[in-house]
């Protein structure tokens, strides 16, 4: 996968660097395939159609990365490969309308060569010699001018199309965002962009065009980005295929993850990404001294890693550190300021410490940098709930429903703590859940939870029970049941509860958590 993202830097322009993708050393070849080139002449023209073509996507580029500049956002650089080119932001637009420029800014730039090489095609006086037989090649090269006219013109009109992330699709999506909002945004780019793309799909399988194939391909990419859904199983489709660690991390599937990961630190120690990704891992777990000894070792090849940083912040967090804790994340904020991470631990930090104003602060933040995570509008609704706007609480409660339901109601072990001395709030949000749906199984469990972690055990069985009469097949509610029987000493219920998850299909750490249980008990 790391020679997928080779690039060469090939100069600079206006402060943004030029790279070349490693595909474009298939051009050479695949242009001898096209064109079949069999003199001289044949091979002078296709390579300046082909230089042309690629200045033309350049200057296309220059014009989103120049107008990004222009609204003070720093542009990394641009890659060009094959298929066109990529403009790569440091950050996002924060406005709408920023947004609607810089996409807009690329096919201004195309329509403006096409007019450009027509008019210099058209008001170019073409010598009388150049219709003799053997200059012909020079009059062929002037009609370049027209081709390259053409070749614009197509540019602009395929990237007007409204199908994210086109350019017409980013238009589309920033007018429809300052309009209505992100979310009701997103809708209007997936119900205006599939009907064009299964319609582009189906032009290209009668045509037999695999290039223009390729490209739908690339498109119906971006469009599942629009849904936090089809995001999540195209990128479960993708790590199966590429990356089976983020697979088994996607799945919750912590342990098989873990094995992945300390295979390939065993071949290469160095490899910074595959040791935080196994602290997180651990986190999850809730195994914090393996996790903290693999951030502390990131930390010691890269000083300055923010993901790092932010998982030693956590940490701190963990521990009731809070001023160290949010010293990290600010260190983090200096290092990624587009980052939304720091600013939602933050909001948490300052919750912990009773303080709701600020956390408000920090978590609007959060939202704004992260529209589509689901946990920043449900910590944000506990510091509206504790600031005694239970409509705005139940507004985020709303939203972080529509995006994952499983997110809003159930939460990992090691994050049970966000329930601790929240209690008023956790009833009031599972309580008004399960008056719209009495019969969703995660909220029981949830509202068990945030009982059970605040010492209500015997409450806590009560929705442990309904869970597990709705969704007799969850393994996570027999363990966390067998945990709330054993706290109260009802040792046998516990084992029963226990030997029921290793009787079920569960994901190996939920099964090593019960032989866990059960050896304690048998020992004890």
């Amino acid at each position: 996968m790391k020679i997928a993202q080779k690039t060469w830097r090939i100069g600079r322009v206006g402060g943004t660097e030029i790279h070349l993708h490693i595909s474009m050393l298939l051009v050479i070849p695949l242009m001898y395939f096209l064109f079949r080139p069999q003199v001289w002449e044949d091979v002078l023209i296709d390579s300046v159609w082909a230089l042309g073509l690629f200045a033309s996507i350049l200057l296309h580029e220059l014009g989103h990365a120049l107008t990004a500049q222009a609204f003070q956002i720093e542009v990394k650089k641009i890659v060009l490969w094959p298929l066109g080119g990529i403009t790569q932001l440091s950050s996002g637009a924060k406005k709408p309308w920023q947004r609607f420029f810089i996409s807009a800014a690329g096919p201004a730039v195309s329509l403006g060569l096409a007019g450009a090489f027509w008019a210099a095609h058209i008001f170019s006086t073409v010598p009388i010699e150049w219709y003799l037989v053997e200059n012909l090649w020079k009059l062929r090269l002037h009609s370049l001018l027209s081709v390259l006219a053409l070749t614009n013109g197509i540019l602009t009109v395929f990237n007007l199309l409204p199908i994210f992330p086109l350019d017409g699709g980013g238009m589309l999506h920033a007018l429809g965002e300052g309009l209505f909002g992100r979310r009701t945004a997103n809708v209007i780019s997936l119900v205006v962009g599939l009907p064009i793309l299964i319609g582009l799909v189906a032009l290209s399988l009668t045509q037999r065009d695999y290039v223009m194939l390729l490209f739908c391909v690339l498109m119906a990419l971006g469009l599942a980005s629009l849904n936090p859904h089809s995001q999540r199983w195209l990128a479960l489709a993708v790590n199966y295929l590429f990356r089976r660690s983020g697979y088994h991390y996607m799945q919750e599937d912590f342990d098989a993850s873990i094995q992945i990961y300390t295979q390939k630190l065993t071949a290469q120690p160095q490899d910074v990404n595959s040791r935080l990704a196994r602290s997180l891992a651990y986190t999850n777990l809730g195994e914090i001294a393996q996790a903290k000894a693999d951030v502390e070792q990131v930390l010691q090849m890269d000083p300055q890693n923010a993901v790092a940083l932010e998982l030693r912040g956590e940490m701190f967090a963990m521990d009731k550190d809070y001023p160290t804790a949010l010293e990290h994340y600010q260190q983090v904020k200096a290092l990624k300021p587009d980052w939304g991470v720091p600013y939602l631990d933050a909001g948490g930090a300052y919750l912990d410490q009773g303080d709701p104003a600020a956390a408000l602060r920090e978590l609007d933040q959060a939202v704004a940098m992260m529209p589509e995570f689901a946990l920043g509008y449900l910590v944000r609704s506990i510091a509206h709930f504790h600031l005694g706007d239970r409509a705005a609480a139940h507004r985020d409660q709303a939203e972080t429903l529509k995006i994952s339901p499983q997110q809003a109601l159930t939460i990992n072990e090691v994050n049970l703590t966000l329930y601790r001395n929240k209690l008023d709030w956790a009833l009031d949000f599972f309580g008004w859940v399960l008056e719209k749906y009495p019969k969703q199984w995660m909220a029981y469990q949830g509202r068990g939870d945030a009982l059970a972690v605040n010492g209500q055990e015997e409450q806590a069985l009560d929705d442990y029970n309904q869970a597990v009469q709705l969704a007799p097949q969850q393994p996570v509610l027999y363990l966390r049941r067998g945990a709330a029987y054993q706290r109260l000493g009802r040792v046998e219920e516990a084992r029963q509860d226990f030997q029921q998850v290793l009787a079920l299909k569960a994901k190996s750490h939920l099964r090593r958590r019960a032989e866990e249980q059960l050896g304690l008990m048998t020992t004890g």
